[in-house]
């Protein structure tokens, strides 16, 4: 991954939202192939069913991926006594407010590519790899901007973190309850 590195990311850890989005896609995805696998199944048994049965299957089969991702989170700040723990679906981050460099508020921003993560139409996150910051955690409603852009350093090594909230205002509000403590 062109020599860069990942900063004070943990990945797939539970929260207290319950199942993590990850989690819930995971599963979705297990069920969608356990109803590929009926389907096969019968086709190769030479099992007749309905047409309208098959249709069903496949129904659940979308309906079990598909409604996690619409119903993913985007980000999930705790300010902590020290740091700011933002949970993500695919990457909780810790970023201490000693070691923040940068603060920003951005209405744009190019996200580049998706290394570890989901890339929906509106919805996008997980761990991208962009130009400007090259590896870097990304949480986002792309049709809500702004986006909070966190540059800072640890263990020597420059981490960039961007997300936003489900709503301007709501961002707005985390940007400058995290400015407050930097």
């Amino acid at each position: 991954m062109n020599g860069r590195t990942w900063v004070d990311i943990k990945y797939n850890d539970p929260d207290s939202r319950g199942m993590k989005d990850s989690r819930k896609i995971a599963v979705g995805i297990g069920i969608f192939l356990l109803c590929v696998v009926i389907i096969v199944v019968l086709t190769y048994a030479d099992i007749k069913i309905p047409l309208w049965e098959s249709l069903i299957i496949i129904a659940i089969a979308f309906l079990a991926v598909i409604i996690p991702m619409l119903t993913m989170h985007t980000a999930v700040p705790e300010f902590r006594d020290k740091d700011l723990l933002l949970q993500t679906p695919f990457a909780d981050t810790y970023v201490k407010y000693n070691s923040i460099e940068k603060l920003e508020l951005r209405t744009y921003m190019d996200i580049g590519t998706r290394v570890k993560g989901f890339r929906l139409p509106k919805k996008k996150g997980g761990i991208f790899d962009n130009d400007e910051f090259g590896i870097y955690v990304l949480s986002v409603r792309l049709d809500r901007p702004p986006f909070i852009v966190i540059t800072f350093k640890s263990k020597g090594q420059r981490g960039y973190v961007v997300f936003n909230m489900d709503t301007p205002e709501e961002t707005e509000k985390v940007f400058a309850e995290l400015k407050s403590r930097v």
